[in-house]
């Protein structure tokens, strides 16, 4: 018993380092003898780690080589994210920094709302009151002109989230490391050589139409997602 929870224990730690980016593809893992020293264990336990990431299609190994990161495919995951649990940090504030009315939806990566009027909503949300750790972009479509006055809009937001976080609204998620958004890197005061992930929610009604997407900018040291194979 003790054995199992010790092999569970490395697969799942290197798993995470696999999908989160620090080992990517094409990337040589650390050798058996390497990852001994590191999960301070036996070469049968690291050997059973590596056996149930290959057949998770995770890594690839080279005979007289080494273990590699393979490649990226299509399959699919299950991955567990809100910004109240999976961040290290607590949220203890938030500040709108702008909301704004666009006629046409242009996000390359969401053709489902491609020419559709929304609303924008972006804010940053701190910890410890000072320190920004999460840059916030939602979009939410919308046919009503509404005239958002700036002393009533965290109202709005806050009704807009209690629907977001609805159970009865489906949601699919996707994770991505986004090294290209500077520009938001500069709000989170990070610097260029950390990284940054950007989680993007779309939101369904019960009928299946997507409403509204969220785009959530976190530093790679702040974020602690769940994800099962």
């Amino acid at each position: 018993m003790i054995q199992l929870v010790a092999y569970n224990i490395v697969y799942e730690d290197i798993k995470r380092k696999i999908v989160m980016g620090t080992y990517r593809p094409g990337d040589k893992i650390p050798s058996i003898n390497e990852l001994c020293k590191i999960y301070h264990t036996s070469d049968l336990t690291i050997r059973k780690s590596l056996k149930l990431l290959q057949k998770d299609g995770l890594i690839t190994t080279v005979k007289r080589i080494g273990v590699f990161v393979s490649e990226l495919t299509n399959k699919k995951y299950t991955l567990h994210f809100h910004e109240k649990t999976s961040l290290k940090s607590e949220i203890d504030s938030e500040q709108i920094l702008n909301i704004t009315r666009y006629n046409e939806f242009e996000q390359a990566d969401c053709h489902e709302l491609k020419g559709t009027k929304y609303i924008s909503i972006e804010r940053i949300c701190y910890t410890n009151n000072v320190l920004p750790i999460l840059y916030r972009i939602d979009s939410i479509v919308t046919k009503v002109n509404n005239n958002l006055k700036k002393e009533k809009a965290h109202i709005w937001v806050k009704q807009m989230d209690i629907i977001l976080n609805s159970d009865l609204i489906r949601k699919q998620i996707k994770l991505i490391l986004d090294n290209e958004h500077t520009d938001i890197k500069k709000k989170l005061y990070l610097p260029d050589q950390m990284g940054m992930y950007r989680i993007q929610k779309k939101y369904f009604t019960e009928e299946g139409r997507l409403f509204a997407l969220s785009d959530l900018y976190i530093p790679s040291s702040d974020i602690d997602v769940t994800l099962h194979i």
